[in-house]
């Protein structure tokens, strides 16, 4: 489809606040969408408004679902990021939960434009792995990487987050996971992964909660709003 252009119809392809912010942005946050569950229109609006009092932009690209970061899946976040960045320099925090954690870890090594800052809850770190922890999840794969060369198996390897740790920016990263997580195994994906970025000299901070995937306390939440507005506003 090379006669359409996404930056003509961008409100199709995304929610963003911008139109709740008052003046230019100091910051932008990236959320990405998980793997099953999208997120509904009023908590998207809901948290549109509560980064808009920061005066920061929240964009949610609508990706999709069994995309997981192909290269088509990067190109949208690219073309979402360049209509509202275009050529300034402006902090932007990758966040998501699960799938979207992976996301948000991914497009910090994949993507275009600069992460500053990067928030992951029980994100999928190890794809081979997770091939295997749930029905539907190989052939979710399969849709999404089967234009990349080589092997599924290669494919899985090379785009793990736990293979690819030495190719991270060197930013600060808030890993949350929960350790009653029957979706994502803490220790088969989280866990493995914070190990290799401390031991890559990587700035981590984790948070261990003690709910079901992606329970998350209140105190847990403020953590997550407060590390992305002291990361991602400039000043």
């Amino acid at each position: 489809m090379s006669d359409f252009d996404i930056t003509k119809k961008i409100k199709e392809f995304a929610f963003t606040n911008s139109n709740m912010i008052k003046g230019e942005p100091k910051g932008i946050v990236l959320r990405l969408r998980g793997l099953t569950l999208d997120i509904p229109l009023l908590e998207l609006v809901r948290e549109g408004r509560r980064y808009a009092k920061e005066q920061m932009l929240f964009i949610y690209p609508y990706t999709a679902p069994w995309s997981w970061m192909n290269d088509e899946t990067v190109e949208l976040i690219d073309t979402v990021l360049e209509v509202y960045c275009g050529d300034r320099t402006i902090p932007i925090v990758a966040y998501g939960h699960s799938l979207g954690g992976y996301g948000a870890i991914t497009y910090s090594v994949k993507g275009k434009y600069p992460i500053s800052a990067c928030v992951a809850v029980c994100p999928i770190c190890d794809l081979t792995y997770h091939s295997t922890e749930h029905s539907g999840t190989l052939v979710s794969m399969y849709y999404a990487y089967r234009h990349n060369k080589g092997t599924l198996e290669d494919i899985m390897f090379r785009q793990s987050p736990i293979n690819f740790v030495s190719d991270l920016p060197y930013i600060p990263y808030l890993v949350i996971y929960c350790m009653k997580d029957k979706q994502v195994n803490s220790e088969k994906h989280v866990v493995p992964f914070i190990e290799k970025c401390i031991r890559f000299g990587l700035n981590v901070i984790t948070i261990a909660e003690e709910g079901a995937h992606c329970e998350l306390s209140s105190e847990t939440e403020s953590e997550i709003f407060h590390f992305i507005c002291e990361n991602g506003i400039k000043e």
